[in-house]
C-alpha cells in the first residue's frame, strides 16, 4: 500500500532516531527561540520530563540540556514532582513554556524539568527527555500530556498518533501526528478499544505457543501498548511459565527447535518466531541466547 505525502503531512513526521533497536529518539523543540531536545516518546507515562541546565549530577551534564534562562516564554509553576521508572527516578519540578514537533507549536504546555536523577535512567541513553503520551489521569498534578494539550488547542485536522518502528536497526523509525502514512505498511489496520485510560490498555484474550493457550488469560488479561519499553513484560509469575516453554539455553542450544508465542487480540493472532523474541549474539566468540522479556508487576488496580 503506497501513497504520495502532501507537504503538510510532512511537517507532520517526527524522524525516529533508530539506536540498535534499543531506543527510538525524536527532537523536540523548547521555549523561544527553540532549544532541540532529543527525547523519547512514551506512550507508558504521562507527564514530559527535560534535563535543566540547573541539574548537576552526572547524568545531567553529560546530555543535552534545557536552559529556562534563555525563554522569555518560560514560566514558573514551581510544582515539585518525583516519578519513577523501571532504571532509576527523577525529581524536579513543573513549569511551562511553548513546544514544537514538526511544525505544531504548543503553547504554554506544562512541563518538568529534571533537577535530580538517580539510577540509569538516561546516563546511558541518547536522549535528554521522557515525552509521555499515556491519559490524564496519569500526570502529575493532573496536567495535561502533551498531545491531549494538542487536541485542546486543535492543532490537528485528526487527532491520530502512529509510530513506525522498523526490524532493520539501519533504518529509522518515525511518527506521525495528525495523519496515517500509508506507506509504512502493508494490509489491514486493526483496531482495538481502550479498555482503561490510564495506560493504553486493551483487552488480551489469549497467549500461546506453538498455537496451545498456555493459560495465562482465562480470567481475563489486559495488554498495554507502550512505545517506552524495549522487552516484552508481564506479571512475574506469568513470564515464568512462558519463559519454562521455551526450550532455548543460554548457550542457544534448542534454539532451531523453538516455536511460536502468539498474543490473540480480538480475532486476530500476532505470531512471533524465535527470532523476533530471543536476541542471539556471541560473548567471547561462543553463541549466547537471552529473551527478549522482562518480569513487571504493576500495581493494583492497573
Amino acid at each position: 500500500m503506497k501513497t504520495s505525502l502532501d507537504a503538510e503531512s510532512l511537517t507532520r513526521i517526527i524522524p525516529l532516531k533508530n539506536y540498535k533497536n534499543t531506543q527510538y529518539v525524536g527532537e523536540i523543540s523548547i521555549g523561544t527561540p527553540g532549544q532541540d531536545m532529543p527525547v523519547i516518546f512514551d506512550t507508558g507515562s504521562a507527564n514530559l520530563w527535560v534535563n535543566s541546565a540547573l541539574c548537576k549530577d552526572d547524568s545531567c551534564v553529560s546530555h543535552i540540556s534545557y536552559d529556562r534562562k534563555k525563554s522569555p516564554t518560560w514560566k514558573k509553576l514551581g510544582l515539585q514532582a518525583q516519578i519513577g521508572f523501571g532504571t532509576g527516578e527523577i525529581a524536579g519540578e513543573i513549569n511551562s513554556d511553548t513546544f514544537t514537533l514538526g511544525s505544531i507549536q504548543i503553547e504554554d504546555q506544562k512541563f518538568g524539568e529534571i533537577l535530580k536523577e538517580n539510577g540509569d535512567v538516561f546516563a546511558a541513553g541518547k536522549f535528554s527527555g521522557i515525552l509521555g503520551l499515556a491519559y490524564p489521569s496519569m500526570a502529575a498534578y493532573n496536567q495535561l500530556p502533551v498531545f491531549d494539550s494538542i487536541i485542546k488547542q486543535k492543532l490537528l485536522k485528526h487527532n491520530i498518533m502512529t509510530f513506525y518502528y522498523s526490524l532493520n536497526e539501519d533504518t529509522d523509525g518515525q511518527i506521525s501526528l495528525g495523519f496515517i502514512d500509508e506507506s509504512k505498511f502493508k494490509g489491514k489496520i486493526y483496531y482495538y478499544d481502550v479498555i482503561d485510560k490510564y495506560y493504553w490498555t486493551i483487552s488480551l484474550r489469549d497467549i500461546r505457543y506453538n498455537g496451545k493457550s498456555l493459560g495465562l488469560c482465562d480470567q481475563g488479561c489486559k495488554a498495554v501498548v507502550d512505545t517506552g519499553t524495549t522487552l516484552n513484560t508481564g506479571p512475574s509469575e506469568d513470564i515464568s511459565k512462558l519463559l519454562n516453554k521455551i526450550p532455548v539455553e543460554n548457550d542457544c542450544r534448542g534454539y532451531e527447535t523453538a516455536g511460536t508465542i502468539s498474543f490473540v487480540f480480538g480475532h486476530e493472532e500476532y505470531v512471533l518466531k524465535v527470532d523476533e523474541y530471543v536476541l542471539k549474539t556471541e560473548v567471547d566468540k561462543k553463541p549466547s541466547c537471552r529473551a527478549l522479556m522482562m518480569p513487571l508487576d504493576v500495581p493494583r488496580p492497573q
